[in-house]
């Protein structure tokens, strides 16, 4: 399982223009386990990010080998 340190200053899955960091919050008690692009406005939690990096690109899952355990 990875850290969520380990996607900050990422490209942002959603449109690539801006890099991943934490979410600003204006509560008291703000939350930690949140980042998010300011280009996009888009807030990622850790299950969304692990998701995506375990799903792949579009490319990954194009040219992929079909799964053997489904057959």
């Amino acid at each position: 399982m990875s850290d969520l340190r380990s996607f900050i200053g990422s490209r942002c899955p959603h449109c690539a223009q801006d890099i991943l960091q934490p979410a600003p919050e204006t509560a008291r008690m703000p939350i930690k386990d949140r980042l998010s692009c300011l280009a996009c406005g888009t807030v990622f939690r850790l299950a969304d990010l692990e998701e995506r990096v375990a799903r792949g690109g579009f490319l990954a899952r194009l040219f992929a080998r079909p799964d053997r355990r489904s057959a």
